[in-house]
């Protein structure tokens, strides 16, 4: 009876034994897959960043976590004249903490196209190898015909490529987009869509057939009321469409 008793108990603690491994094994293999597998697959395997402009007041760069936004874009300019007043203090502030930088004009239709983008280049005056390319904000008419629109803009978009030697990024939201820039001479500049949505799944058809992302969305702008230790005032977050390492190399491809 004793013997009988002490069998038991030990095919018990094997028991219990092999269901801990197998326990153990299913988390293993869950982690590996968290780990690994699944943001290779992931819509959500994204790198962050936000934009910032003097809405923002002064921003404090050193307390912003670089691990987590690694990047980030500022205003500079807008039309022929105006320069952000926060810009030179977050253009500087971004490089001395190592973050990736880009700077950003407001684009004015009814202006002179030639002069505003004169205008941004004596602002931002070097870009750095490692910083973003130049940035189009293309958002509003300014009361000019869509065909006066896409051909002042693409003055700005050509006069820019060709003095800084990258290729620009164009920023719009989704309407706009569709409804002023379907215009095939658009579609070789990468393209930052303003959607505040949980996932982006409509885009503009010009991209989703030519676009230089893998033919789809290179930026995201995906909500305006961000909250980041550093930014005392709600602010816009961005999604780059994949890894770190494909971040890099989108910035050394946008070199001409």
């Amino acid at each position: 009876m004793l013997i009988s008793v002490v069998m038991s108990n030990k095919i018990n603690k094997v028991g219990w034994k092999k269901r801990l491994f197998f326990i153990f094994g299913i988390i293993f293999v869950w982690y590996l897959v968290e780990l690994y597998i699944k943001p290779l697959s992931s819509d959500e395997h994204f790198v962050q960043g936000f934009d910032v402009s003097h809405y923002q007041g002064q921003i404090h760069w050193p307390r912003i976590d670089v691990s987590q936004f690694p990047f980030a874009i500022a205003k500079a300019t807008g039309g022929e004249t105006y320069v952000d007043p926060q810009f030179y203090v977050n253009w500087h502030g971004m490089r001395q903490n190592k973050i990736i930088r880009g700077a950003y004009h407001f684009f004015y239709a009814a202006d002179d196209p030639q002069k505003q983008a004169m205008k941004y280049l004596s602002v931002v005056k070097q870009f750095m190898p490692t910083d973003l390319p130049p940035i189009l904000d293309i958002e509003i008419t300014d009361n000019m015909s869509e065909v006066a629109l896409r051909e002042r803009s693409l003055v700005w978009l050509e006069f820019v490529e060709k003095q800084t030697q990258r290729r620009p990024i164009i920023y719009t939201d989704l309407f706009f987009a569709q409804r002023y820039l379907n215009d095939p001479r658009f579609s070789r500049f990468p393209l930052w869509v303003a959607a505040y949505q949980a996932k982006l799944i409509q885009l503009p058809a010009l991209w989703v057939d030519e676009g230089i992302c893998q033919k789809t969305w290179c930026l995201w702008q995906h909500s305006q009321n961000g909250r980041i230790n550093g930014v005392n005032a709600p602010v816009d977050l961005n999604h780059f469409n994949g890894t770190f390492p494909a971040l890099l190399k989108f910035i050394k491809d946008s070199h001409q």
